[in-house]
C-alpha cells in the first residue's frame, strides 16, 4: 500500500560499472618523463588516468670527440636522437 510506509519496500540495483572509452592522451610521455592517458566514462563522463611509460631515449653511436694521447684521456659522446640530450 502506497499510503503506509510500513508497506514499502527497498530494492538494491546493482551498478553498472563504468563504460570506458579508448583513452586519449593528454600529455605525452617523453625520453625521461612518464606520459598520461585519460579514459573517460562514456556513460556518466567520470574520468580515469593511466600513466604511459616514459620512451627511453633514442641513442646515436658513439662518436670520439677527443683522441686519447698518451697522456690525456680521450672522450667520447653519443646524442638522443628525439630530445638532443648528449652523453
Amino acid at each position: 500500500c502506497t499510503l503506509n510506509p510500513e508497506h514499502t519496500q527497498t530494492v538494491v540495483i546493482p551498478a553498472t560499472g563504468h563504460t570506458w572509452d579508448e583513452g586519449k592522451v593528454t600529455t605525452k610521455p617523453t625520453c625521461t618523463e612518464e606520459g598520461v592517458r585519460t579514459y573517460t566514462c562514456t556513460v556518466c563522463g567520470a574520468t580515469r588516468t593511466e600513466a604511459i611509460e616514459a620512451n627511453g631515449h633514442s641513442w646515436s653511436a658513439w662518436k670520439t670527440t677527443k683522441e686519447a694521447t698518451e697522456e690525456e684521456d680521450g672522450t667520447q659522446e653519443r646524442t638522443c636522437s628525439v630530445c638532443g640530450e648528449k652523453q
